[in-house]
């Protein structure tokens, strides 16, 4: 199985191009000048004007002041100043339009005359960068041309107001008429100065548009074109001739290949590369002072992620947490070269001329390909974990080394030879030959690892491989003997590539879930009663599976031929606004909305604590007023956060207004209790007649504040019930607040004894059980009360002051001392007694004839 990890040698490559059996071609040369097309230009627009709007009538316009004269004077001098610099910001525009729009001739032009299929995605990457470019001056143009286009609008408004008073006013007054004048010509010179704007802005916008519009068709032309091309690459059937495979034909092409190697120690071979590299000087030293960077930062990240990895080593619930650390730590840096290289010759470098790059890259991935299975390899024998822990670990290890060393000879001799070649079919077809031998081995291996203990995933996940091993290899031998080469490889390639991105989806999910795992032992061992995540704990976590699933979605896609940009468009379709109404709604504003909403969530509960704990903690004030500021303050912060939620969702001011609107009609109806419950709270968190912490009395049932909510409030009794009361409650009703301004309580006890006790005796007794109680206070004292004659008893009240926590505590105490005392000093605590006095009874009833009651 491990010598499927080795099998991924076209991971780098473009699009769906071979990377086993079917090297690019040489680059070929210039194409013909192509009749350039029609330079694509824009007529000069009419000038924009603003569409006159409704009559505006006004009972009693402003008069026209020196103040608002000024004021107009000043905004005109800023208008003239925004056209000169919209002028000169044009010319700048013109230049990068211009430019832009040779770029497209030349494109187009070399489009037609035919391109091989790197230059036709290198072509695709060089578009869509200017067409990225070009959309962001759009924006820019569309958003200055709105803003002007606002202000002739509010300028056409005040004009017709303006002359609308000039012409009631009649004669009136000369300095009036003066100053009317001088203030309808500033406006009418500024008006002016608008429309020369918006004129501006709509030439340039026709002019990116039609640019743009240009753009696109060239890029679906080339899409199109590189479609057909690899369709074509695939699909084409190989010409061998039989006597192509005999050996001394074999023989001579591998010498062929051998010199060609061995040209590169030539400095003549060199010499042509060294003016190319020359001539690209500045580019080549971005890219090797970028390189340089991207490696030391790779290297000292590896060290960090292996350090910890080595400090988790005895942990056992670290297991596929340090696996995945591992892995990514020892070949972070080897990824780094050769995406970097990858890309820079994708999007930036000329690097199609330069030799062997476009091999290394392919080499790279191999090797690193490689090591990362032989990194899963040795965790799963440390760890003893996994279908390939037991005998198939060590042959499937060797295979790896012996795959990728064996695949880069392959790589130096395809790029040697520069095309298909019989060679290359004899390799493929023994490499199929040779995967089907070892899948055979393997099994048999595998079989010998305790089948009757091992769990039923381990022999599923093992015949499910080895199926999809015999499909891969089978098909692509049956492929390759049919004549198509191309197809074989692709076929092949992209099961390897699968292979590979399956084993790290594997490995991130184990150790995602192992950390969720640890997550919640830590937060069971700091509060077993209520075992909750920390709330960053908890976003990053659902960020990271949010991550991992796309992620696999994009390596799926990746691994079956889809290039860069087609896995972009698979993402930015997520971005494909759909109209509801007057707004627009998004799947990925949807994401960001909710992700706004738990960064709130997880800023105000951080920010909750360090509020009240920290900041607050030496401010003098009580619990309850820290409490009422803290949850004032997070209020608004969820008011903030939620604000935000909604722009990012879509949702405009107008539709906020008319939502609110709507809101306000509801509160008429059916929302009457919970928006009274909801003032009733910020009340109860201004005014604090109850707070966090007091002890009150609800309709007879003892508590403690434990929360005020935003609708509700919640008492925690002393028998650990919890009362969840609406606010209003508290507001509209009597509420008994035991700890409102003091802590302490004053309680009595009511106690009975009989008639001819002696009552001084009962008086000391009592004062001393209160005296002996340890939380009963000093001051005030406590008293005894001779409160009346009962029927069968002398009653006396005992007084005693104590703090509101422990009252009950007291009281029962205090209880067992007095029972305690009188029991000592022989006072009786009497009971009701009642005599009955039985006048008669009545005698039994005549038995019924016949019946014997003896």
């Amino acid at each position: 199985m491990a010598v499927l990890f080795a099998l991924v040698l076209a991971w780098c490559a473009p699009g769906a191009g071979p990377a086993l059996g079917a090297p690019e071609p040489p680059p070929a040369a210039p194409p013909p000048q192509a009749s350039a097309p029609a330079p694509v230009t824009a007529s000069a627009p009419a000038p924009v004007t603003a569409s006159a709007p409704a009559p505006v009538t006004a009972s009693a316009p402003a008069p026209v002041t020196e103040k608002r004269i000024a004021a107009a004077s000043e905004n005109l001098d800023q208008a003239r100043t925004r056209l000169r610099e919209a002028e000169r910001a044009r010319t700048k525009r013109a230049v990068d339009l211009e430019a832009w729009r040779q770029k497209v001739l030349t494109w187009e032009a070399e489009r037609a005359a035919g391109l091989p299929v790197p230059r036709l995605e290198r072509l695709l990457s060089d578009s869509d960068r200017v067409l990225s470019e070009m959309e962001s001056a759009l924006r820019d143009l569309t958003e200055s041309r709105k803003a002007v286009t606002d202000r002739i609008r509010d300028l056409d408004a005040q004009l017709q107001v303006l002359r609308s008073s000039m012409e009631a006013g009649g004669a009136g007054d000369a300095g009036s008429r003066e100053k009317d004048a001088q203030f309808l010509k500033l406006l009418t010179d500024r008006q002016e100065i608008q429309n020369n704007l918006a004129a501006l802005y709509a030439g340039e916008l026709e002019s990116f548009q039609n640019l743009r519009t240009a753009l696109n068709s060239l890029q679906e032309n080339a899409r199109t074109t590189l479609d057909a091309e690899r369709r074509k690459r695939l699909l084409s059937r190989n010409g061998f001739n039989p006597r192509d495979l005999a050996p001394a034909f074999l023989a001579g092409e591998a010498s062929r290949a051998a010199l060609r190697l061995a040209d590169l120690a030539a400095p003549s071979f060199w010499a042509g590369r060294r003016d190319l590299l020359w001539e690209e000087g500045f580019s080549f030293l971005h890219f090797s002072v970028f390189l340089a960077a991207l490696l030391l930062a790779a290297s000292r990240t590896g060290r960090v992620m292996l350090r910890l990895a080595a400090r988790k080593k005895e942990a056992a619930d670290w297991f596929s947490r340090r696996r995945a650390l591992v892995m990514a730590g020892r070949t972070l840096a080897l990824a780094a070269l050769a995406a970097y290289l990858y890309a820079y010759a994708r999007f930036v470098g000329p690097w199609e001329d330069i030799p062997l790059v476009p091999a290394v890259t392919r080499l790279l991935a191999v090797w690193l390909f490689a090591l990362w299975g032989l990194q899963y390899l040795r965790f799963a024998r440390e760890g003893n974990r996994g279908p390939l822990s037991g005998a198939a670990n060590r042959p499937a290890r060797i295979l790896a080394w012996l795959g990728a060393g064996g695949f880069s000879l392959y790589l130096a001799v395809s790029w040697a030879l520069g095309g298909e070649s019989s060679l290359f079919f004899v390799l493929r077809v023994a490499f199929y030959l040779g995967l089907g031998g070892f899948i055979l081995h393997f099994m048999r291996l595998s079989r010998m690892d305790d089948p009757e203990s091992a769990p039923l995933r381990w022999r599923a996940l093992r015949n499910g491989a080895a199926t999809a091993a015999w499909l891969g290899a089978g098909g692509a031998l049956a492929l390759d003997l049919s004549g198509y080469g191309a197809l074989a490889v692709y076929w092949v390639t992209s099961f390897c590539r699968t292979l590979v991105a399956l084993l790290w989806i594997v490995v991130l999910l184990r150790a995602l879930t192992e950390g969720e795992e640890g997550l919640h032992l830590v937060s069971e061992a700091k509060d077993p009663e209520r075992p909750a995540m920390h709330p960053g704990a908890w976003l990053l976590l659902r960020l990271a599976w949010v991550a991992w699933a796309g992620g696999a979605c994009a390596a799926f896609l990746v691994a079956w031929g889809a290039d860069p940009s087609t896995v972009l468009s698979f993402f930015k379709a997520l971005n494909r606004a759909v109209p509801v109404g007057d707004m627009r709604f998004s799947a990925l504003s949807l994401v960001w909305a909710v992700l706004i909403l738990g960064l709130t969530r997880v800023l105000i509960r951080v920010f909750s604590r360090v509020f009240r704990d920290r900041v607050l903690a030496d401010s003098g004030m009580e619990e309850g007023v820290k409490e009422s500021a803290t949850t004032l303050t997070s209020y608004a912060l969820w008011g903030l956060g939620i604000l935000v939620a909604l722009n990012a969702l879509g949702v405009s001011a107008t539709s906020l207004t008319v939502a609110l609107g709507a809101i306000g009609i509801g509160l008429g109806f059916g929302l009457q209790n919970i928006f009274s419950n909801f003032v009733s709270g910020i009340i109860l968190l201004f005014e604090r007649p109850i707070q966090v912490g007091d002890a009150v009395e609800v309709q007879g049932v003892w508590g403690e504040v434990a929360k005020i909510n935003v609708r509700s409030t919640v008492i925690q009794t002393y028998d650990n019930a919890s009362l969840i009361i609406p606010n209003s409650e508290f507001i509209s009703s009597q509420v008994t607040n035991w700890s409102f301004k003091d802590l302490r309580i004053r309680r009595k006890i009511v106690v009975g004894v009989a008639y001819g006790s002696d009552v001084d005796l009962v008086k000391k007794l009592l004062l001393q059980a209160a005296e002996e109680a340890a939380r009963v206070l000093k001051r005030p004292k406590a008293d005894v009360l001779f409160k009346d004659f009962g029927d069968s008893s002398l009653v006396f009240h005992l007084r005693f002051w104590t703090h509101v926590e422990f009252f009950l505590a007291v009281e029962s105490e205090i209880r067992f001392a007095i029972n305690r005392k009188f029991a000592e000093n022989g006072v009786t605590i009497p009971f009701p007694q009642r005599d009955l006095w039985v006048k008669s009874l009545p005698g039994p009833p005549n038995p019924p004839a016949g019946k014997d009651f003896s």
